[in-house]
């Protein structure tokens, strides 16, 4: 089930993922329920499994993706479109309260 979450607006989540010894901190769009798009300027090849932290409610939420595609943007910048392998609630209850806090 790959339903769209946004129309016309991005929800943005920050992010950090360890690229080596280096922690990279980006912001990541959610495109569907299940893939995350993120813009950075170091990609992991295709099909790299990796993991993404990002803080909720004062909490650490980890987030274990794959990549599946990767594009290079306009001002030459790097995104990767990732999929989410193990889809968490806390994933969708980050997505729905941002959209509450931005749209209500």
């Amino acid at each position: 089930m790959d339903k769209k979450v946004l129309s016309k607006r991005e929800l943005s989540i920050n992010v950090k993922y360890f690229y080596g010894n280096s922690v990279c901190s980006s912001m990541a769009s959610v495109y569907t329920e299940n893939k995350l798009i993120i813009r950075t300027k170091m990609c992991f090849p295709i099909f790299s499994r990796f993991d993404l932290y990002a803080i909720y409610n004062k909490k650490l939420i980890q987030i274990t993706v794959q990549v599946e595609k990767l594009l290079k943007d306009k001002a030459g910048d790097d995104t990767m479109i990732v999929n989410v392998l193990h889809p968490q609630k806390n994933l969708m209850d980050i997505v729905n309260s941002i959209i509450a806090e931005r749209y209500a």
